[in-house]
């Protein structure tokens, strides 16, 4: 190991014991070995450090200390706050030699190691070697300096930035009172609103010599549906449907009547789920229906139905299945308990509804079934429809109701309607009518909100 090496050992091991100072004091005294063993073994452990935290210098608690402690593992180099430090400071090392080999510097134990304890370590180890070996000493920092610093050629004035500072107008409302925002928080709103609203029209002709004799005829139909549903996402649903269709018809062979209602149908539908299990909900459903114009007989005065003349309904629980796809919605309700209510208003109308003797009303208590479905077969074809059954094992009533609609663009469209129906507790002229069928083909125009 050269003389100049030693020293360079010596002044990074003066700089780290003030460091240590405190790790120093609390360890027992170990075997005691030569002096350059330990500074050697001090410096080997320190590069080692650094090389792991990839810092210049590490702390007492093994973070990356300042990095101002370079000029020590550097190439001895003159810098100008050692000396200006040496011209006033009367600071000297001071050896303890026992039997002449180890050598320790006295350091303050309690003193906190500190930012500015640091520097004043790594002042005073260059102001001892500059002053002891100084032949030791081949930089300058003015050499450094002048080896970094910028061509005074190509030095100009700075550029500087000129800010326009334009005045706000008065009397401007910028929307803010203060500096402060205000942070409103809204509940979620769990609601949803959906309708839809369609008219159609259509028209017969029939020659003199088509079956019975010239027949002419107008229809036009009015329906419309709105939904107010509410899904809270943990389980809860509640819906309600309004549905209410309209239609009167031009016949020309009716003498008695300019228009008749030919499709006439309110109904209000409710429903509350609470989750079951997946798809499965438990249920308690109200379904009432009723018309709302009066229907007469062809070339008559003869009220065959009006508006509370019958009025039906359906107070259910069970349970109902939904299913949800891109294109295809279905729900099942099975009903199994299901209170069954008919009221007549008109006297003379009872006994064509099952309703005996002088009472306007009768209930009883059977099962339901409902289904309601929804498919969007093309881009422009749509068809939807609901199915209802319901039975007390001494009568029973059924129907289907389906609407498929062909799409010319947003708002006309060409619709196909049908509405079979089996009642056996319909009679007309003292005669159960079982079945019933109505149909519809028209073109029209479709609004949906």
């Amino acid at each position: 190991m050269t003389f100049k090496t030693t020293i360079i050992l010596l002044m990074a091991s003066v700089a780290i014991l003030p460091l240590q100072a405190q790790t120093l004091g609390t360890r027992q005294k170990e075997k005691k070995s030569s002096y350059f063993q330990q500074v050697a073994k001090k410096y080997i452990d320190t590069l080692s450090v650094l090389y792991q935290k990839d810092s210049t210098i590490v702390s007492v608690d093994n973070t990356p200390g300042d990095p101002y402690l370079y000029p020590l593992l550097l190439t001895p180099t003159l810098y100008d706050r050692p000396v200006k430090y040496m011209m006033g400071s009367q600071w000297k090392p001071t050896r303890l030699k026992e039997k002449g080999v180890d050598l320790f510097y006295k350091t303050a134990m309690d003193a906190p190691v500190s930012h500015d304890s640091i520097e004043k370590a790594m002042s005073q180890t260059l102001t001892w070697a500059y002053s002891h070996y100084p032949e030791l000493i081949s930089n300058t920092q003015d050499n450094i300096d002048q080896a970094a610093s910028i061509r005074k050629d190509i030095v100009s004035e700075p550029v500087r930035d000129i800010t326009h500072i334009t005045l706000p107008e008065e009397n401007v409302d910028t929307g803010i009172e203060d500096a402060s925002y205000k942070v409103i928080t809204r509940k979620p709103n769990f609601w949803t609103f959906s309708g839809e609203l369609n008219f159609n029209m259509s028209q017969t002709y029939a020659s003199e010599n088509w079956f019975q004799g010239n027949q002419r005829s107008n229809t036009y139909k009015m329906s419309t549906s709105m939904s107010l549903n509410y899904n809270n996402q943990r389980g809860l649903k509640f819906e309600n449907r309004m549905q209410a269709r309209l239609g009167f018809i031009n016949n020309h062979n009716d003498t008695q009547h300019k228009y008749m209602t030919n499709d006439d149908k309110l109904e209000i539908w409710s429903n509350i789920g609470i989750s079951a299990v997946k798809n499965w909900y438990y249920t308690v459903q109200l379904n009432v229906w009723t018309q709302m114009y009066p229907k007469y007989a062809s070339n008559s005065k003869n009220v065959t139905s009006d508006f509370l003349s019958p009025v039906e309904g359906n107070l259910s629980i069970g349970m109902y299945y939904e299913l949800k796809l891109k294109k295809f919605t279905f729900k099942l309700n099975l009903l199994p308990l299901s209170y069954h209510a008919k009221y007549c208003d008109r006297a003379l109308l009872r006994h064509n509804y099952g309703i005996r003797g002088t009472h306007h009303a009768y209930n009883d208590i059977g099962y339901n079934v409902t289904s309601n479905y929804s498919w969007q077969i093309a881009k422009n074809i749509r068809t939807s429809g609901n199915i209802y059954f319901y039975s007390n094992a001494h009568y029973a009533q059924a129907w289907l109701e389906s609407t498929t609609t062909f799409s010319i663009n947003k708002y006309l469209n060409t619709s196909i309607y049908l509405y079979p129906r089996f009642d056996d507790t319909h009679y007309k002229n003292g005669k159960k009518e079982f079945f019933q069928f109505y149909e519809n083909l028209g073109i029209g125009l479709g609004f949906k909100f």
